[in-house]
C-alpha cells in the first residue's frame, strides 16, 4: 500500500510506492507529478523545473565544488574551492578570472581565457588520429547579416584575423595582425586569398 503526505484536496502530495516495491517516491504539486526519487536519483521531469532562487548549487561531498546564479545575472562555476568559469549577463564566457575584460583593444571578445601563468592562458588543441592531420582552429567570415546564413564575401574582405595585444598600462593595443584578406573576385568554390603580415611602429598605438 503507498505511504501518501497529501493536502486537504489531494492535488499536493508525497507518495511512497505508487505500486508493490516500486521503491520510488513521487512529488506531486498542484495535481501534477513534478518530481521523483528513485535509489542514488532525483528526478526532475518534463515541464519541471528547480528554483535556486541565487543560492548555490553543491556537487560535492566537502561542498567546495559548486554552481552560482545570483543577482548580478551570472553564473559562476568553482571546484576546489577556487572560481574557475563563469558566463556574465552579457553572454560571454570567461575562464581563469570572475570578470571579463571589457576593452580588449576595443573590443569586448565573448569567449575569454584568462591567467597569470603558461598553463592558465594556454588553449590547447590536439588530434589524436592514426593521419597526417592534426588539430584545427578555423575562422571565417559570411556577409550575411543573419547568424548561420551563408552569403558570398566579396573583394577586400577580411575573412580572418588574428591580433596581438599588449598592455601599456591602461588599455590593450595591437602589437602585431596576422589577416586573411579576399584577395579577387570569389565565386562557388573559388575563394582567392592573400595573407597579410603588419606590426606596430615605435610611436603608434596599432
Amino acid at each position: 500500500t503507498a505511504n501518501i503526505l497529501s493536502d486537504a484536496d489531494g492535488d499536493t502530495k508525497v507518495q511512497v510506492e505508487e505500486s508493490s516495491d516500486e521503491d520510488t517516491i513521487r512529488f506531486d504539486i498542484a495535481g501534477a507529478e513534478d518530481f521523483t526519487m528513485t535509489a542514488n536519483s532525483f528526478n526532475v521531469l518534463s515541464g519541471s523545473k528547480i528554483d535556486l532562487n541565487g543560492t548555490e548549487l553543491i556537487l560535492d561531498d566537502d561542498g567546495d565544488t559548486s554552481i552560482t546564479a545570483d543577482t548580478d545575472d551570472q553564473i559562476d562555476f568553482k571546484t576546489a574551492g577556487s572560481d574557475r568559469m563563469l558566463i556574465d549577463n552579457a553572454g560571454r564566457l570567461v575562464i581563469g578570472h570572475t570578470a571579463a575584460l571589457d576593452d580588449l583593444r576595443g573590443t569586448d571578445p565573448y569567449l575569454q581565457v584568462l591567467g597569470s601563468g603558461l598553463d592558465t592562458a594556454h588553449i590547447g588543441v590536439v588530434r589524436f588520429s592514426n593521419s597526417n592531420n592534426g588539430g584545427h582552429i578555423t575562422i571565417g567570415k559570411s556577409r550575411s547579416g543573419t547568424v548561420g546564413t551563408n552569403t558570398i564575401v566579396q573583394d577586400g574582405d577580411k575573412i580572418g584575423t588574428l591580433n596581438f595585444a599588449g598592455g601599456d598600462g591602461s588599455d590593450y593595443h595591437e602589437g602585431a595582425v596576422i589577416e586573411a584578406v579576399i584577395d579577387g573576385t570569389p565565386g562557388t568554390g573559388d575563394l582567392p586569398t592573400a595573407l597579410t603580415f603588419q606590426t606596430t611602429a615605435d610611436g603608434a598605438s596599432s
